[in-house]
């Protein structure tokens, strides 16, 4: 009877992580289909695809798992699949601070260093610890390390650009809204984060048995990805879109039209113009 409930438990938690992360695509497709598909595919949009369609595969393949009677060659497959998922989406946090701090290299190199050390230290300690056994999933630990180091870079950042935007008597309105999209997309991210591992904690302890199903904390994972792409690239298109009319105001149709012909950045972040990564005409 116990395997028959903690079965029953870890397929209500895979079934409701897919469920989650279904009803956010619905949510979001709209913006999926304005700001990626009509628009050039370029690395950004890429990224995007990949975390959004893979994440859905993952978490659908968990499902499956879990509801095959626990196979552990099912299971172990599972489990990698959700963390490279999770890696997928530090790559991109780690972009976006490569952007905020203006391409950085030793940032770069550092955020990259402990990046790895993380994957390595995080693929060790699973490989040590049986599919399915109720011992605390330490493997975890690395993933939360990782998690805080880029959170306060991006607080950092934040606050550092703030005390700017105060000193020079603005509100940041020729920059800081881009800014402000990667701050509350990163607090967004890092805010379910926190609930994915909270869910995952209180799922396990209420129901005493493995806390090695992940599905919630891989959906959280996938929601915050998604945002973190599509989000920059809503603002910057709109922004784009803003620029050319009141250009088009003040110049005439044909300059901004020559204008935009051969825009290849978007707005400045910290005094240096940036690749458009997350979308280009």
């Amino acid at each position: 009877m116990d395997a028959v409930g903690e079965v029953d438990t870890s397929a209500s938690v895979a079934i409701v992580s897919l469920s989650l992360s279904l009803y956010d695509f619905v949510l979001t497709v709209r913006d999926e289909f304005e700001y990626v598909w009509r628009k050039p595919i370029h690395s950004g949009s890429l990224l995007f695809l990949w975390v959004r369609y893979y994440g859905l595969f993952t978490l659908l393949f968990r499902a499956i798992s879990v509801l095959s009677n626990r196979a552990s060659r099912l299971l172990e497959t599972s489990d990698v699949l959700g963390f490279v998922l999770i890696f997928s989406v530090q790559v991109v946090l780690q972009i976006r601070m490569h952007v905020m701090y203006d391409r950085s290299p030793t940032l770069a190199l550092l955020s990259g260093s402990i990046f790895g050390i993380e994957i390595v230290v995080m693929m060790v300690l699973w490989s040590r610890q049986p599919v399915g056994s109720n011992t605390y999933p330490l493997y975890y630990v690395p993933m939360v390390v990782f998690e805080i180091w880029i959170g306060t870079l991006a607080f950092v950042k934040f606050i550092r650009r703030v005390r700017r935007l105060r000193r020079m008597g603005t509100g940041g309105d020729e920059d800081g809204g881009m800014v402000g999209v990667f701050f509350r997309d990163s607090a967004i991210h890092y805010a379910l984060t926190i609930v994915g591992i909270i869910a995952f904690n209180v799922v396990g302890a209420l129901s005493g048995k493995s806390l090695a199903n992940s599905g919630l904390l891989e959906a959280c994972f996938l929601l915050a990805g998604t945002r973190l792409i599509l989000h920059l690239r809503a603002a910057y298109y709109r922004q784009q879109q803003r620029e050319r009319e009141d250009s088009a105001v003040e110049l005439g149709t044909d300059w901004i039209v020559r204008r935009h012909r051969d825009a290849t950045t978007i707005t400045r972040l910290g005094g240096t113009e940036v690749e458009a990564f997350w979308g280009a005409e």
